[in-house]
């Protein structure tokens, strides 16, 4: 797996109102979890060697993990992160993890959202 860090050319909304895949449209509880706005601090060009391409994944201040199909720009999926998620993907481009994202992310995890 190949993880770089992307330029934030888009915004929350934006991420939004891209054309879901089945996944998302089944899952549309996901989507009322995120219904409050939200702000992206970070994403990240990460390629899996997927048959469908690789992804962004932008990291908002809630910690949840917004997943892009890079190529066709449709919105996969979201995910309440855990902390390791996070690190992960600094870890990968030698960035210092921010604090505040670790810490929303044990609280999301102790909360038991990373499951929904």
């Amino acid at each position: 797996m190949t993880i770089n860090q992307y330029c934030l050319n888009v915004s929350f909304q934006e991420i939004l109102s891209f054309t879901a895949t089945t996944h998302v449209s089944k899952r549309l509880y996901r989507l009322d979890e995120i219904s409050n706005p939200d702000e992206i601090v970070s994403a990240f060009y990460v390629d899996r060697g997927h048959i469908g391409g690789p992804e962004i994944h932008y990291l908002t201040k809630q910690a949840r993990i917004l997943i892009i199909n890079a190529n066709t720009k449709r919105f996969i999926t979201i995910l309440n992160a855990r902390p390791g998620q996070i690190a992960r993907y600094y870890k990968a481009c030698g960035i210092t993890t921010p604090q505040f994202l670790m810490n929303k992310a044990f609280k999301n995890s102790q909360r038991g959202i990373n499951y929904i």
